[in-house]
């Protein structure tokens, strides 16, 4: 008869067996549920991200403005009254891709960047600003200017971000500082000045750009994880606030995305060897990148519904959710994936 410390050990080997193999099937039928739902509504005809104008039919309620959470609405005298909407880090990636399509549907927008945002407002047939998100004051003045000249601010996204990478050991203070100055402080300066002006006006949609690895326990990328970690904890618990007031609050986790971002890791910043070869590493991490089209439509199709957590493509939903299953799993399963990627 085996000792009870053999016992207990095998039950223990036989248990992290059981969960290894839950996990994969989870994410496997997590990952084919998804695509076939995708699959099925495209088929359908029914894609809301094809409904102009932007999130029509949505039965959001606002306070001496009509209701819906369309790019344009009717007002008391029946004329259509156009949504307005601000970007931050809107000059390229992620930020530009959701601006268009704002734009397709007929909103006001304005994007802001510390470069690039009047070039790409041109382009784009919006407004345009410099703005460094990690200046309160400048924010302040973006959000305010905006919402005087429209008379309302319908959304705000705040998406503006560096991408921070290389070994825990190898991070300055500076990477650390500037990670929270632009990841973590410039959605909080966006939210500090929109927030109230929602909440006086009685609607809103504050959406915050986050990362999967906010979801994740994401290696060698600590700062940039951490800041992550921290605007999805700001968002959920701001969202439960926002709720009483008629404002909503999302936030988007994407995986690994097509964009600029991914050649410009470490701004400014002392480079490391995964900064450098940052797309090669994403690539080696999910295989194929996420088209930023794809995504923008994603995030607006999530804004329609008042999603909570806007996550995509289907392969970072299967893998949060395989987190969510058994996070110590996860833990090991990202150290293994972090040796087989850097070898």
């Amino acid at each position: 008869m085996p000792s009870p410390r053999l016992r207990d050990q095998r039950i223990s080997d036989g248990v992290v067996r059981e969960a290894r193999l839950g996990t994969a099937e989870t994410a496997a039928r997590t990952r084919g549920s998804a695509v076939r739902n995708e699959r099925a509504l495209r088929r359908s005809g029914h894609d809301e991200t094809d409904r102009p104008p932007f999130v029509a039919g949505d039965g959001h309620r606002e306070r001496a403005a009509g209701s819906g959470e369309g790019s344009s609405e009717a007002s008391s005298e029946g004329k259509r009254v156009r949504k307005t909407a601000v970007v931050t880090g809107g000059a390229s990636g992620i930020g530009r891709a959701v601006a268009a399509e704002l734009a397709r549907r007929g909103a006001h927008v304005t994007i802001a960047d510390v470069r690039g945002a009047e070039d790409a407002a041109k382009d784009l047939g919006c407004a345009g600003v410099t703005c460094d998100v990690s200046d309160a004051q400048a924010v302040r003045e973006l959000i305010t200017g905006v919402a005087a000249e429209h008379g309302r601010l319908d959304f705000l996204f705040n998406n503006a971000g560096i991408a921070v990478g290389g070994r825990a050991e190898e991070f300055t203070l500076d990477h650390w500082n500037r990670a929270i100055d632009v990841n973590l402080r410039g959605v909080v300066h966006g939210v500090h000045a929109a927030y109230p002006l929602m909440i006086e006006q009685g609607y809103g949609h504050i959406v915050n750009t986050a990362s999967l690895a906010g979801l994740t326990p994401a290696p060698m990328m600590l700062p940039y994880t951490a800041t992550k970690h921290a605007v999805v904890g700001l968002s959920l618990a701001l969202r439960a606030e926002a709720a009483a007031h008629g404002v909503r609050v999302s936030v988007v986790c994407p995986g690994f995305i097509d964009t600029p971002l991914l050649d410009n890791a470490n701004p400014g910043l002392p480079q490391t060897e995964i900064g450098l070869h940052a797309r090669t590493t994403a690539v080696r991490a999910q295989g194929r990148l996420y088209p930023v089209e794809s995504l923008a439509r994603d995030v607006l199709r999530g804004v329609a519904g008042n999603q909570a957590l806007i996550v995509a493509p289907a392969s970072a939903r299967a893998t949060w959710r395989a987190v969510r299953l058994s996070p110590a799993l996860a833990v090991r399963a990202a150290g293994s994936a972090l040796r087989r990627i850097t070898r």
